[in-house]
């Protein structure tokens, strides 16, 4: 599976922008599979989109910038751009306990609704396999 890079509304030339299970991803590359639990508990591979121009988005609600594109709504226009067009959306949050970020399922489904999200998941890592991959 190829990623790209979602810039402007537009999707741009193919380009890897992940690189689960701690393995180094060249430009260009097939991208490695990796599976997350979304924030209802149901377990979600990359690998089941495959053929389909798929985003990550790595979400830490205490993030600033993150909150800044939240709160203008520019964040969930561009999802809903990006979904119109096909592609699928997988909002990542690699929070670990105690650290900044982190949220449960619940926290994170309520989360979701309050702002409006139009990501197609809402990945958990908090272990950091992907986020740090």
């Amino acid at each position: 599976m190829t990623l790209r890079y979602w810039i402007g509304g537009t999707v741009a030339a193919a380009v890897a922008v992940a690189a689960p299970l701690l393995a180094e991803q060249a430009t260009g590359a097939k991208a490695g599979n990796f599976r997350l639990n979304d924030a209802n508990g149901k377990v979600v591979e990359l690998s089941q989109f495959a053929g389909k121009t798929v985003v990550l988005e790595w979400h830490n609600p205490g993030c600033p910038f993150v909150q800044k594109h939240y709160d203008s709504g520019n964040m969930q226009k561009t999802q809903a751009a990006a979904r119109a067009q096909g592609a699928v959306w997988l909002t990542i949050n690699s929070g670990a306990p105690g650290k900044q970020g982190f949220m449960s399922g619940p926290e994170a489904q309520k989360l979701v609704a309050t702002q409006g999200a139009k990501s197609s998941h809402y990945l958990l890592d908090p272990k950091g396999v992907v986020g740090k991959g």
